[in-house]
């Protein structure tokens, strides 16, 4: 099997690529940067024209395509809509158009739970629940999800869309970062206030072992939201991490922290106070997929 995956110097990208190593795939990549990630690299700039993909994908008889390439969530550029459209959907339409002329088997794009919007408020997402994004990143993943399934769900070409929420592990940035410095301090945070909201997240490998099935196996055109199974609170999951440090849990109630965030950050408090809860019953009764790893045991592989 023949496959190219694009984004190849990200964070997703990276660690799929060092998992199917081991396997008889024959790996190409591609990125906007001259990073070289592996022996057989193509380097495209952002802007890349339809003719380029399309004598790209031609001429090299790909099986599949993992389109793991986004402009991913970054505050400094958070009103900036071109730069998300362009990157998120603009490149997505031109790879997938370029892909199903060039007779590419599978098409495999990662998106977003945010596609759905900040939180889940009536019960656990699943896939068929409507749009409602609240920002242009989630926005322009959700334009791209519309285009690959009106154009091509029931073409020759399969395309599976993978939604994810947050994702950790090993060397993982963003919100991960963050909690992982607030861990390792050994001052106490009023994390009881938020105990009671329902959150799923991601582990690398988990991803990683999920791409990696759709990959290999005879799979019909879908979208599937994959997480960890376990749902925690924003409090659980610190403490979990705590725990791995073999710290405290050191976590306290401040009556007027929710009054204060919800007005100076609102931002802030809805990440920390919201529930974001996923199900992921379709991709285990339809695929027989489940998580390698539990999330405390995750969480302690991170950090090793």
């Amino acid at each position: 099997m023949k496959i190219l995956i694009t984004g190849s110097s990200g964070y997703v990208a990276s660690n799929l690529i060092s998992s199917l190593k081991y396997e008889k795939i024959d790996i190409h990549t591609v990125s906007s940067t001259k990073r070289d990630v592996s022996k057989k690299h193509f380097f495209i700039k952002k802007n890349a024209s339809q003719k380029l993909w399309d004598n790209l994908l031609e001429s090299n008889s790909f099986d599949c395509i993992v389109h793991l390439a986004a402009q991913v969530p970054d505050s400094s550029i958070a009103n900036d809509k071109h730069t998300y459209f362009h990157a998120n959907y603009e490149n997505t339409k031109k790879i997938a158009d370029a892909a199903f002329k060039a007779g590419v088997k599978k098409f495999i794009f990662m998106s977003s739970v945010f596609v759905h919007g900040n939180s889940s408020n009536f019960g656990p997402i699943k896939e068929d629940d409507p749009f409602d994004p609240k920002n242009f990143y989630a926005e322009s993943k959700a334009m791209a999800e519309k285009y690959l399934i009106k154009n091509f769900f029931h073409s020759k070409m399969k395309v599976i869309i993978i939604r994810t929420p947050m994702i950790y592990g090993k060397g993982a940035g963003g919100n991960w970062g963050a909690l992982i410095k607030l861990a390792k301090s050994p001052l106490p945070v009023p994390f009881k206030n938020f105990k009671k909201n329902k959150r799923n997240f991601l582990y690398i490998e988990n991803l990683v072992d999920f791409i990696k099935y759709i990959i290999t196996n005879q799979v019909k055109s879908n979208t599937y939201l994959v997480a960890d199974h376990c749902t925690l609170s924003t409090q659980s999951f610190f403490t979990l991490i705590r725990q791995a440090f073999s710290k405290p849990a050191r976590s306290f109630y401040f009556p007027f922290l929710n009054f204060f965030l919800r007005n100076l950050n609102k931002s802030t408090y809805l990440k920390l106070s919201s529930s974001l809860e996923i199900s992921t019953k379709k991709a285990t009764k339809e695929l027989n997929w489940k998580p390698k790893y539990q999330t405390a045991e995750a969480i302690k592989k991170s950090l090793l």
